[in-house]
C-alpha cells in the first residue's frame, strides 16, 4: 500500500498565489508585525468596533510626591520585598494604587542592584548628577518640612 492513500495531509493541495482570488482583502501583501500597519489589517477590523476593554487615551503617568518617596525610602530600608499585604497597606496609607507601590519597589529592587554592582564614593557625582551626600541632605530636609506641618 502506498503513503499518500494513508496519509490524508499528502492529498492536500496548498494554493499557489495565481491560485487565490487578487479581490479579496484578507490577501494583501504580508507585512511584519513591528511596521505597525498590521493594526489596520481588515482582519483586526473586529477588535477596534465595540471593544468596551479598549482603552482610548494613554494612561497618564502618576510621579510619587516628595513624601510618599520619604515613606517609601523608609519602607525600602526596612523590607526590600513587601508581601501583598504589605504593599497594600503601604498603598492605602500614602494614598497610591497598589500597581504603583509595586513598581516602586521593583525600580527601586533594580536601582540599589545596580548600585552595588558599581558602588560610588561619597564625593562621585551619581546617574542623577547628586552626590549620595547631597541626596541625603535633601531627603533629611523634606523630613524636616514634614514634620513642621
Amino acid at each position: 500500500m502506498s503513503e499518500s492513500t494513508n496519509n490524508p495531509i499528502a492529498e492536500l493541495t496548498v494554493p499557489s498565489r495565481d491560485d487565490v482570488d487578487a479581490s479579496d482583502p484578507l490577501d494583501g501583501p504580508l507585512v511584519e508585525p513591528s511596521s505597525g500597519a498590521h493594526r489596520r489589517h481588515p482582519s483586526n477590523a473586529h477588535r477596534d468596533a465595540g471593544d468596551p476593554l479598549k482603552k482610548t487615551e494613554k494612561a497618564r503617568r502618576n510621579r510619587v510626591t516628595p513624601e510618599q518617596l520619604i515613606e517609601l525610602e523608609k519602607e525600602f530600608a526596612i523590607n526590600r520585598t513587601p508581601n501583598g499585604a504589605q504593599r497594600k497597606a503601604i498603598s492605602e496609607r500614602l494614598g497610591m494604587k497598589e500597581r504603583q507601590t509595586q513598581i516602586w519597589f521593583q525600580n527601586r529592587r533594580a536601582k540599589a542592584k545596580h548600585q552595588e554592582t558599581k558602588p560610588t564614593s561619597p564625593g562621585q557625582l551619581s546617574m542623577d548628577g547628586l552626590s549620595s551626600a547631597h541626596l541625603e541632605s535633601y531627603i533629611a530636609q523634606l523630613i524636616r518640612e514634614k514634620e513642621r506641618e
